[in-house]
């Protein structure tokens, strides 16, 4: 059955880079699935890779009617993000990495769950089962961006998590204003949630890592990403009255610790050798949001002895 206006019901949008072997283990996943039907497209935006992605790309382009493929002159960064959703035709759009993948059944469940969300077109989106907040169901329903961020925190930095309605998506503003911070879907997620008022996350698995190793990651600071950049992202939400102080004050004691066992590693150990992550100048940072939070000092005696305790434990094993 095809979706409203004859568009594809999904798009799986993925940008991608010098990912030839993995992304090409991706696509087939998604061809050997009965669900990858004309209610599903498979959009790929293509940073000017230098590998082998455009031949294996265009390889399947002429077998999948579905399958569209299209290559930047030259690399856009994450303003690659803004193009692929920019590409999709679908009445939902599902932002993915060129790493993970859906499997027959996680398809039909998201493309059940956007049928029955079409007519109220509420902001959308799926975690994957990866929420370690308090709400534990697999439908959480919230009002605005207080609720939002109680639910989601920082799983909002997660690229896997953004979806949006195609028609809400093109109505969002300055898309790329934060494409230097590496974390422009925190702030489309905002921005969705705060413009429609509610918001509807599917807490259930619906995507998997590729059966190709993705190898060394890393090449920025975590830390300066998903506590610094993350911050900057929040704090304009906070000083127009969108989210509540009491929330984010919340939000920033939840980071803590959802991040202690890492947070002990940059602290004592070398962990840019130990998680391929830079992790300079991480105290600073925390310092410079949490220096006024009695919570924080609090924290400090609590992360010294769980550090050493976990390091001990892994040493024991």
């Amino acid at each position: 059955m095809a979706s409203v206006n004859n568009r594809p019901i999904l798009s799986i949008c993925i940008p991608t880079y010098n990912r030839a072997c993995i992304l090409g283990n991706v696509i087939a996943h998604y061809v050997s699935c009965e669900e990858f039907d004309d209610n599903v497209e498979l959009v790929i935006s293509d940073n000017a890779s230098t590998d082998e992605t455009e031949t294996i790309c265009q390889d399947y382009c002429r077998k999948y009617t579905n399958i569209r493929y299209y290559r930047n002159e030259e690399n856009m960064h994450d303003e690659n993000f803004v193009r692929v959703l920019d590409l999709g035709c679908g009445e939902y759009l599902k932002l993915f990495n060129d790493w993970v993948y859906c499997t027959n059944d996680s398809l039909a469940y998201m493309k059940a769950k956007i049928k029955e969300n079409v007519s109220e077109r509420p902001a959308l989106f799926f975690t994957s089962n990866h929420l370690y907040t308090s709400y534990k169901a697999e439908e959480i329903r919230g009002r605005g961006l207080d609720d939002y961020v109680k639910i989601v925190s920082t799983f909002v930095t997660y690229n896997n998590l953004f979806g949006a309605w195609r028609d809400q998506w093109h109505q969002l503003s300055n898309k790329n204003r934060y494409a230097s911070l590496q974390l422009q879907q925190q702030d489309w997620s905002y921005q969705l949630v705060a413009a429609r008022g509610d918001c509807v996350i599917y807490d259930k698995q619906v995507f998997w890592t590729s059966d190709v190793p993705l190898g060394r990651r890393g090449g920025y600071n975590w830390f300066k990403i998903h506590l610094d950049n993350y911050n900057k992202i929040m704090l304009p939400y906070v000083q127009s009255g969108q989210i509540s102080n009491d929330v984010y004050r919340q939000d920033k004691k939840n980071l803590l610790w959802y991040f202690k066992y890492e947070l002990g590693l940059a602290l004592f150990y070398n962990y840019s050798e130990y998680w391929r992550f830079n992790t300079k100048g991480t105290f600073g940072l925390l310092w410079k949001y949490y220096k006024t939070e009695p919570f924080f000092y609090t924290f400090l005696l609590y992360v010294f002895p769980y550090y050493f305790y976990r390091r001990l434990r892994n040493c024991i094993r």
